[in-house]
């Protein structure tokens, strides 16, 4: 793995002062103490490397911080030579968001935290009640959407914030368990089972409801459009205004992920294959890894990351080309964080692994 950090400058350092030396003892002693200082270094990158396993990254591409953060409560920051600071509570659940230079998280005492993403220090804190496990936080702009299934009283509970920690609006809703939520510029759709619901973003007022003849797996938002994926196998364009549908992709396979980027829309299978998708329902290309991915699909600029087990498989994301795949030990991440050069993953036989991309 990589460790291409400031570890290896001393190198350049030392070959400048080589030039100044032309006796042989003189040359051996520099030589000596660039080894010296080159293994030191090394075994403090490695001993952070290794202790650094999380299930969740987060990468801030502004201020080149990883966050790494994990179940049992612990958030930590590196500028990828030092560890910045960590925080811990009794726990974490869910995923926690980066946005607004701020990192948000549900933690212990049932509050949503914000923590300052270059120093570490809590914000605010706000307290919500009986919420099980299925509560969620999405960053959208300059707000917080909070929605979460109230295990007591049987009702959604979705709540808009600044990034302040003041509550815009609140609004509650029986009979919808929130498995999807999307936001779009007006709108916060919700699936449940065979339904979905639109909510008008300002306000928190329910606009519409559709009723659909199967099961709803996925709601995907892609130029401004509603994409479903129903009954696991079906991919159809739905236009709200109209409550139609524009086009619908059969899959003779079960749909597994799918996700847009905001140029082209991607799904994979269970026998492995990785489709793109123009908004007209074109396909722009089709390849495959040959078994299903496990973990998760994502992109980036220029690439497709597909994950299965313990492997991490790259594809070009204009042509579909496989471009090349790497062995992770005991892979711990469902979603991987990249930057423009490097993709970082946790292994938990040997912690945080930085791959370089190019």
């Amino acid at each position: 793995y990589s460790t291409d950090l400031t570890t290896y400058s001393l190198v350049k350092q030392f070959s400048l002062q080589l030039q100044k030396y032309k006796k042989n003892n003189r040359v051996t002693l520099l030589v000596n103490s660039i080894e010296k200082n080159k293994s030191k270094m090394k075994k403090r990158i490695d001993a952070w490397y290794k202790s650094f396993r999380y299930k969740y990254l987060l990468f801030s591409q502004n201020n080149r911080i990883l966050i790494g953060a994990d179940e049992n409560g612990v958030i930590k920051s590196t500028d990828l030579k030092n560890i910045l600071w960590h925080r811990k509570f009794n726990s974490i659940i869910g995923k926690p968001v980066l946005a607004d230079n701020k990192i948000f998280a549900f933690t212990d005492n049932n509050s949503i935290c914000a923590i300052d993403l270059k120093q570490g220090t809590i914000l605010w804190k706000l307290p919500i009640i009986n919420v099980g496990k299925s509560i969620k936080i999405y960053a959208h702009k300059k707000s917080l959407f909070v929605i979460y299934y109230d295990n007591q009283k049987l009702y959604t509970y979705l709540c808009k914030l600044d990034m302040y920690g003041h509550v815009l609006w609140k609004a509650y809703f029986k009979d919808y368990i929130p498995l999807n939520v999307i936001i779009s510029k007006n709108l916060i759709f919700i699936k449940s089972k065979n339904k979905l619901i639109g909510i008008d973003k300002y306000k928190g007022v329910k606009i519409f409801k559709s009723d659909f003849n199967g099961i709803i797996t996925k709601i995907i938002l892609f130029d401004e459009s509603v994409y479903l994926i129903v009954n696991a196998n079906e991919l159809l364009k739905y236009n709200i205004q109209k409550t139609e549908t524009v086009w619908r992709y059969k899959s003779s396979h079960k749909i597994l992920h799918a996700f847009s980027d905001g140029i082209s829309f991607y799904i994979s299978n269970e026998k492995g294959q990785i489709i793109s998708f123009h908004k007209t329902g074109k396909q722009n290309w089709i390849n495959s890894i040959g078994t299903s991915i496990t973990s998760s699909l994502s992109a980036d600029e220029i690439y497709i990351y597909a994950m299965k087990k313990n492997v991490l498989y790259i594809f070009d994301k204009k042509m579909g080309r496989f471009i090349w795949s790497f062995h992770v030990p005991q892979l711990k991440n469902k979603h991987l964080a990249v930057s423009y050069k490097k993709i970082f993953l946790t292994s938990g036989e040997k912690g945080l692994l930085m791959i370089n991309k190019f």
